[in-house]
């Protein structure tokens, strides 16, 4: 699968009974100061308090049956491994997050708190703790955006976003690991 306007729509219908449509919220007080119309999408109102919902969600809609049973794993400084928590919960499925051994006791209560499995690591060595974790137990690895499908369910944003406000001449979106950014950049172009 090629990440693609159609892949997104597709994965836009697929998530769409789990996630919440977030409203883009214009930013008055801004406009005057930057020197045009302002907005905001705030993904900060899914169920998990961030977009990573959205990925992580349309992975895992994705998996058979068998890959469920087996579980999915990942490694998260916090958020991607609350929104896989969440949707594991949500589909009865097992998770493990291996989150940094230095991340905030709140981010690994919240992740606790949704029934996954939490391995704490050395912040560099997080990914090659989840993969071989993943190798062991024949799970899924979930990653937080070096995915497709994980980039097709982040690319819905930006088909809300041309739904709300058809006419922006400009879309700013924070980057990280590039999963979002490439999704929705790719769903509004």
């Amino acid at each position: 699968m090629k990440v693609n306007n159609n892949e997104i729509k597709i994965s836009k219908k697929r998530i769409d009974p789990y996630i919440v449509e977030t409203p883009l919220l214009r930013l008055r007080n801004l406009d005057e100061y930057l020197g045009c119309q302002v907005f905001a999408k705030v993904e900060s109102m899914q169920n998990t308090g961030s977009f990573k919902i959205r990925g992580v969600m349309n992975k895992i809609l994705t998996l058979s049956n068998q890959e469920l049973s087996n579980g999915v794993v990942t490694a998260s400084s916090g958020n991607h491994g609350r929104a896989l928590a969440y949707a594991a919960k949500s589909l009865g499925i097992k998770a493990t997050v291996v989150i940094p051994n230095t991340a905030p006791k709140m981010k690994i209560d919240a992740i606790k708190s949704l029934g996954a499995e939490v391995i704490l690591s050395e912040t560099k060595e997080r990914f090659i703790v989840a993969e071989k974790i993943a190798s062991e137990r024949n799970a899924t690895m979930v990653h937080p955006f070096d995915d497709e499908q994980i980039i097709s369910g982040q690319g819905t944003i930006g088909i809300e976003i041309a739904k709300q406000e058809p006419n922006l001449d400009k879309i700013i979106v924070p980057v990280s690991g590039g999963g979002l950014i490439s999704g929705i950049s790719v769903a509004v172009k």
